[in-house]
């Protein structure tokens, strides 16, 4: 009926060209369904290095499943830039940078995106249920960089 297929790639760059923090979870959850895309790596890179998403906790409750494992993935930006070769300081021992958002926020607001998962799923908020929806996005999570106080308290 209409060949559109030319319009895709201005398209995708009007979008990445006019990202911005109040757009770009839209973007990103939109982009997730095309997950080999250019604007679907190019929203997870914003979110991780360009945005305040991952300190608001009602846009990080917003992203979807796909898009927050991407996060989850990134091992740069205002996550931390080695992951395995971080002190006690979870400051990082290959370029000394420290994590502007260190891993144990990034996994409170891992925890509060579960919580607001069982309510979406209209799922009691129990032990059972949590794990069940955090299991894919474990994996990712540096838990080594956690200090022991932090784990022992919260996880």
């Amino acid at each position: 009926m209409y060949d559109v297929a030319s319009l895709i790639p201005l398209v995708e760059t009007f979008l990445i060209n006019n990202l911005t923090s109040e757009n770009v979870v839209v973007v990103a959850n939109s982009a997730s369904f095309f997950p080999d895309s250019n604007i679907s790596k190019e929203t997870v890179d914003f979110i991780i290095k360009k945005s305040d998403i991952l300190k608001s906790e009602a846009e990080f409750c917003e992203l979807n499943a796909d898009v927050l494992l991407e996060v989850l993935k990134c091992e740069e930006g205002n996550l931390i830039c080695h992951p395995n070769n971080i002190g006690p300081n979870v400051k990082c021992l290959t370029c000394n940078k420290q994590a502007s958002f260190p891993e144990s926020q990034l996994f409170d607001m891992v925890l509060l995106w579960a919580k607001n998962q069982c309510k979406l799923q209209e799922l009691e908020e129990n032990p059972k249920n949590m794990k069940e929806i955090l299991e894919p996005f474990l994996p990712w999570i540096r838990f080594p960089t956690m200090t022991v106080e932090y784990l022992t308290k919260v996880v």
